[in-house]
């Protein structure tokens, strides 16, 4: 006896068995970010390459996609305020705010 499943309903039981697989990727990459930008600052910018490429090849599980996405945003942010702080060590000035450097 065989049991006919909609594909919608494969495609949302598939979702919530990746959601559960990938529960704790985003949490531990999210402290990998942490760790590698407290060791240097720089290494969110290579951390952003590293996403970037992982990102284009996880285009068919868009569960993975939205945790790499988030960590990616993650880590930009994380540059950017390096960049921004950079430039005000730089110039001496504390005028510079982080949301001018992404203007």
């Amino acid at each position: 006896m065989s049991v006919h499943v909609s594909p919608q309903a494969e495609t949302a039981t598939l979702t919530d068995l990746l959601t559960a697989v990938f529960a704790g990727l985003e949490a531990e990459l999210l402290a990998l970010v942490e760790a590698g930008d407290r060791l240097d600052s720089f290494n969110a910018g290579s951390m952003i390459l590293r996403l970037d490429h992982a990102l284009l090849f996880a285009e068919t599980c868009p569960v993975l996609r939205a945790i790499l996405a988030s960590t990616l945003v993650t880590a930009r942010r994380q540059f950017d305020g390096h960049i921004a702080q950079r430039i005000q060590v730089s110039i001496g000035t504390d005028d510079i705010r982080h949301t001018d450097i992404l203007a």
